[in-house]
């Protein structure tokens, strides 16, 4: 197979491949999806080079009699107790690691004043007024109040 043929291309000669194998043990496509546990349709779609399941092509590798060259395409890779050594790891690993950032070491400020609170989440500091619901209330009351005209308490 040429290393630059385009995913169909492959799928044909994938499938051109399967079905000479097929052909070598002498049995017809009905036959062999029944074997196989495929529909008719499946297979022909495979030998013809269309798209079908991984699972599909895996029935067909298996009814030939050809699933442990599946380690020819799929080598498993072992690790030497030299290299486990080196790696200071006694288990193989489950996945890849992904960058790591540090977590962040600043923390929140503690509360400044009576009503002020500070989240340090931000690039700098910054100081929130409080929000309960007195305070809240309270200065609504004041803005009301001298919004009033003069002689109106």
């Amino acid at each position: 197979m040429n290393y630059n043929m385009s995913n169909s291309a492959l799928l044909a000669e994938i499938g051109a491949r399967l079905k000479s194998l097929r052909v070598e043990q002498n049995k017809d496509q009905q036959q062999f999806a029944y074997e196989a546990g495929l529909s008719l349709r499946t297979l022909s779609r495979l030998e013809n080079g269309h798209s079908v399941s991984f699972e599909a092509v895996l029935k067909v590798i298996r009814a030939l009699g050809l699933i442990e060259r599946l380690d020819l395409l799929l080598p498993t890779v072992d690790i030497s107790p030299v290299e486990q050594v080196k790696n200071k790891r006694s288990t193989p690993r489950q996945r890849a690691s992904g960058r790591r950032t540090k977590p962040s070491t600043t923390t929140p400020h503690k509360n400044i004043g009576k009503n002020k609170k500070t989240w340090s989440g931000f690039k700098s500091a910054s100081t929130f007024e409080g929000n309960d619901a007195q305070n809240h209330d309270s200065d609504k009351n004041e803005s009301s109040k001298s919004k009033q005209p003069k002689g109106e308490s």
